[in-house]
């Protein structure tokens, strides 16, 4: 008996060495970000925003990657309840927000495909760890596509330059699905202090929109560019992006934002004050008078400034205090608005 024990607690052990070696490289991940805001002339809401669990694996040639995100929507927001609204998600909602696999094919090429996020400048840093704001420009809302399932290429070429292409078919829109494609080149480069990153991004949209009466397939076209550059604790990002509609151009959207922060280091934590710069200019469909009638679409303007400062006692701990005041909306009777914003952020390893 004592020798089948044994021998059962060697196999048990061998058993856990050989998986605890065949998983040594997988890497478990995420976030928790949780909001508190209140505005002008509305109630104050607490919104639990997300927390998402992240997992990857790698070795010489294979990359895999997984983040699942578990959203909860604003508790007292007005008018959204799950299953009542339009694209109200309800508290408690799961997403598969990237899902990927990549394999090294060359020196300068990777192969990735499954469910990815676009790799516009926030958007590709758009964890509440790293990117200062509290809410995301509205540039990086609506002109490029945010989710994409589909392939990319990808890779570093030389002298500082590296480049994606990607392809994009949408099963949802119609039964027959979607194709868009687009392509981003970059270049990187360190002069002395400074650091930086500019990039051209381009894509091409092929939109079905159902709550149109006529002209409802659309060809868009979206091209922006972009720059990321750093001076000791001066950090500068900057995008500039169009969209214009090949059948309506009433459908037309541009925007840039400025985000400017300063990182100082301190006994205490790090303190990062910032301000941001944000200007949109898109329509709003289907437009109605005082008396309900269409009148098409309405052009927007809105800009918005923030001012806000960060605070990290430790790296993974981020507190988040930002205000923003927002024009009036030309076109609309949205007024002017202040906003004031507080958030907690843990990242756990």
């Amino acid at each position: 008996m004592k020798l089948r024990n044994g021998i059962l607690l060697l196999t048990a052990l061998l058993g856990i060495g050989t998986f605890d070696t065949a998983h040594a490289d997988l890497k478990v991940f995420g976030y928790s970000n949780f909001v508190h805001s209140w505005q002008s002339k509305t109630h104050p809401s607490f919104d639990q925003v997300n927390t998402n669990l992240m997992m990857q694996k790698e070795d010489d040639r294979f990359k895999f990657f997984t983040e699942i995100e578990f959203q909860h929507a604003p508790k007292h927001d007005a008018g959204v309840q799950q299953g009542t609204t339009p694209n109200a998600t309800g508290r408690g909602a799961i997403s598969v927000e990237r899902a990927w696999a990549e394999v090294n094919l060359a020196k300068y090429a990777q192969l990735r495909a499954g469910v990815m996020l676009n790799t516009t400048l926030y958007v590709d840093n758009h964890y509440p760890s790293i990117v200062t704001p509290i809410d995301s420009p509205m540039l990086s809302k609506n002109i490029f596509q945010e989710q994409m399932e589909g392939a990319q290429l990808r890779g570093e070429l030389p002298a500082g330059f590296s480049y994606i292409a990607w392809l994009d078919r949408k099963q949802q829109d119609t039964p027959q699905g979607l194709e868009n494609y687009g392509g981003h080149l970059y270049y990187e480069n360190t002069l002395g202090d400074v650091w930086f990153k500019a990039g051209l991004l381009a894509a091409e949209y092929h939109v079905f929109d159902t709550t149109l009466t006529t002209n409802k397939f659309h060809n868009q076209f979206a091209k922006g560019a972009e720059l990321q550059l750093t001076f000791k604790g001066l950090t500068l990002w900057s995008e500039i992006a169009q969209l214009t509609d090949k059948k309506n151009s009433q459908l037309g959207q541009r925007g840039f934002y400025t985000l400017l922060s300063y990182s100082l280091e301190t006994k205490a934590g790090e303190f990062i004050p910032f301000v941001l710069l944000d200007s949109y200019r898109g329509a709003s469909v289907n437009h109605a008078d005082k008396d309900g009638v269409n009148v098409g679409y309405t052009p927007s303007n809105v800009f918005a400034k923030s001012l806000g400062l960060t605070y990290r006692p430790i790296p993974v701990i981020s507190f988040k205090s930002e205000w923003t005041h927002t024009d009036a909306v030309t076109g609309t009777t949205i007024p002017a608005s202040d906003k004031v914003a507080l958030a907690f952020v843990y990242f756990y390893l």
